[in-house]
């Protein structure tokens, strides 16, 4: 069990990486603001499709654990 004094560290912690941006969010911004609205949607139509990818190829490894 946590302490109270672990419990308030853990609190501020967990909520800056919470508010902070990640890579793939960075990496639009940039993209829509140098190179314009639609190079920041072809962006965001990589990084999405790089999810789904990366999703459908965990759930095949894990039903093949599984099974």
């Amino acid at each position: 069990m946590l302490d109270l004094q672990l419990f308030l560290l853990f609190i501020p912690v967990a909520a800056v990486f919470t508010i902070a941006p990640g890579p793939d969010s960075i990496m639009l911004l940039g993209r829509a603001l140098g190179q314009g609205r639609m190079a920041g949607v072809a962006a965001a139509a990589g990084c999405a499709l790089g999810i789904l990818i990366t999703s459908v190829l965990v759930a095949a490894g894990l039903s093949a654990v599984v099974a």
